[in-house]
C-alpha cells in the first residue's frame, strides 16, 4: 500500500501527493518552529514573588522551556542588530543592519521571553507590563503571554489543507 504513493498514472507520477507530501511536511515545520511564551506571577507577600516563564510550540500543546523565576527584578527590551548586505538602484552593495526587539527577564540570569520581533513598541509595552507589577506592591498577579494567534490560525489551515489533499490523493490514486 505503501509503495503506491507515488505511482504513476498513465505515464504520469502523481503530483497531487508529492505537492501535499511537501505541503504537509513544511506545515509540521512550521508547526514546530514558531511558539508562543508565557509569564505568570503571584505575589507571596510584599518582597517575595513566585513566577513561571513558559515557552511552547506546537500551537502551545508541547512545553519547550520552563523556568521558575523567584527573584525576578525587572524587564528591558532587547536589541540585536543583524547586518545584511543590499545594492542600491545603482547596483553598488551597501552594508545595512536591521534591528530586533525581545524582551529579556533580570532574574539572577537573563531570560528570553519571548521571540524578537521588528516592533519595538510592541515589545516596550510587555515590559512595562512587567515592571508596572514588580513596582506595584498592591498588584496580586500578573499574566502575560505573547501568542501569534493569526499565524497559529495559518498554521493550522495549511496544516489542515495539506491533510485533506494527502488523503484525497491517496484515495484517488488507488
Amino acid at each position: 500500500m505503501i509503495t503506491n504513493f507515488f505511482r504513476f498514472r498513465r505515464g504520469k507520477p502523481n503530483n497531487s501527493l508529492l505537492f501535499s507530501g511537501l505541503f504537509l511536511l513544511l506545515s509540521i515545520l512550521f508547526l514546530f518552529g514558531f511558539g508562543s511564551a508565557k509569564l505568570s506571577c503571584s505575589r507571596v507577600n510584599v518582597n517575595h514573588l513566585n513566577c513561571l516563564h513558559t515557552k511552547s510550540v506546537a500551537l502551545g500543546f508541547v512545553k519547550e522551556q520552563e523556568a521558575s523565576l523567584f527573584s525576578l527584578k525587572k524587564a528591558k527590551v532587547d536589541e540585536i542588530i543583524i547586518p545584511y548586505l543590499d545594492a542600491d538602484t545603482d547596483g553598488t552593495v551597501i552594508r545595512r543592519e536591521l534591528s530586533k526587539y525581545g524582551v529579556l527577564l533580570i532574574d539572577n540570569e537573563n531570560i528570553v521571553f519571548n521571540n524578537y520581533i521588528n516592533n519595538r513598541e510592541q515589545q516596550q509595552q510587555v515590559v512595562n507590563k512587567i515592571n508596572d507589577f514588580l513596582n506595584n506592591p498592591s498588584d496580586s498577579s500578573l499574566l502575560v503571554e505573547d501568542r501569534n494567534y493569526l499565524l497559529d490560525f495559518m498554521i493550522l489551515s495549511f496544516l489542515t489543507i495539506s491533510i485533506i489533499l494527502l488523503f484525497k490523493g491517496i484515495l484517488t490514486s488507488f
